[in-house]
């Protein structure tokens, strides 16, 4: 389906990345001019916005090289926390490599979202593509703080 760039939201809490790359968003835009076709972003519709889930250089480059075409989108039905929970695993296999900060990002914002309740920390570490010692790290910070929290 194809969506205008404005229909898109971004502000949902769905970019677990530290920061969006100048560079990534300049080449991929000077590839979409030049006729490069890229994959679809993802985007996950609550019968009233689309939430980007996936693909956030690809619509900063999209706004750039051709703001008054629409964009190839991936629909899913969902929720904001449906298009957040799918935001976290993003990028673990395919696409522009992760940084540490960008994994240590997703780690949290897993662990504090409402599917984490009742997930292993190696369920949590398969779903945002980090090993299980990581998760385990961030939990136990998260619990530390919580009980620290709860005896002041």
């Amino acid at each position: 389906m194809k969506l205008k760039l404005e229909q898109i939201r971004t502000d949902g809490g769905t970019q677990p990345r530290a920061e969006l790359r100048e560079e990534v968003i300049a080449d991929y835009a000077e590839r979409m001019e030049s006729g490069v076709t890229f994959p679809p972003v993802i985007v996950f519709f609550d019968g009233t916005n689309y939430w980007l889930a996936d693909g956030f250089h690809r619509l900063m480059a999209a706004r750039r090289a051709a703001p008054d075409q629409p964009l190839q989108a991936t629909v899913h039905t969902g929720t904001l926390q449906d298009a957040q929970w799918f935001s976290y695993s993003v990028n673990k296999s395919h696409g522009l490599r992760r940084t540490n900060e960008d994994k240590e990002r997703a780690i949290r914002a897993a662990l504090a979202h409402e599917k984490a309740a009742t997930l292993s920390n190696r369920n949590i570490a398969d779903h945002c593509g980090v090993a299980e010692s990581s998760v385990r790290k961030y939990r136990d910070q998260l619990n530390l703080t919580a009980h620290f929290a709860q005896s002041t």
